[in-house]
């Protein structure tokens, strides 16, 4: 139960509901009573171009602007669009879409809150290791435990503490 947004037109136009679509005859007919045949497009659906005869028809000026005539495009799933917009003025249909509807709008939020579900809010960052530069070497080659005379201060370790490329402490 997904409730369908009603057609748009700019300018306070004629909305696509106006026209007469006949999607087994391939044809849509405008409100001043003009067919125009649905040409399809690679990814289904398709468009119907009312091209000059808008010129002479007395609604032009309700229907478009365009000096080509009006363009209608027809969505793949322009059935499925056009009975739900037909179903959605019931009152059974109103009252199990009030009834159900609030409950999942409160559930996704939810799970978009608590990241599908956790307790963790989704702002929550993981903690970043320290930059590394050309003056110190990537972490991954630090000693994982110096050893005393490399934690002692140099004055400390003395001149005697030297580290081979082998066993670097």
């Amino acid at each position: 139960m997904t409730k369908v947004q009603p057609p748009t037109a700019p300018g306070g136009r004629f909305v696509k509901d106006r026209f007469t679509i006949d999607l087994a005859a391939g044809t849509i007919t405008c409100p001043g009573r003009i067919t125009a045949t649905i040409r399809p497009v690679k990814r289904g659906g398709g468009v119907a171009a009312f091209g000059t005869a808008c010129a002479h028809c007395p609604l032009a000026t309700q229907c478009t602007t365009a000096t080509a005539g009006r363009v209608v495009t027809i969505s793949p799933y322009e059935a499925q669009l056009a009975r739900a917009r037909a179903a959605q003025p019931d009152p059974a249909w109103r009252a199990d879409y009030t009834a159900t509807r609030p409950k999942v709008e409160r559930k996704l939020g939810h799970l978009m809150r608590h990241r599908h579900g956790g307790s963790e809010p989704a702002a929550v960052a993981a903690p970043r290791s320290p930059p590394t530069s050309a003056y110190s070497p990537p972490r991954s080659t630090w000693p994982a435990s110096p050893c005393s005379a490399c934690a002692a201060t140099p004055a400390e370790a003395g001149s005697q503490h030297r580290h081979d490329r082998e066993s670097h402490c």
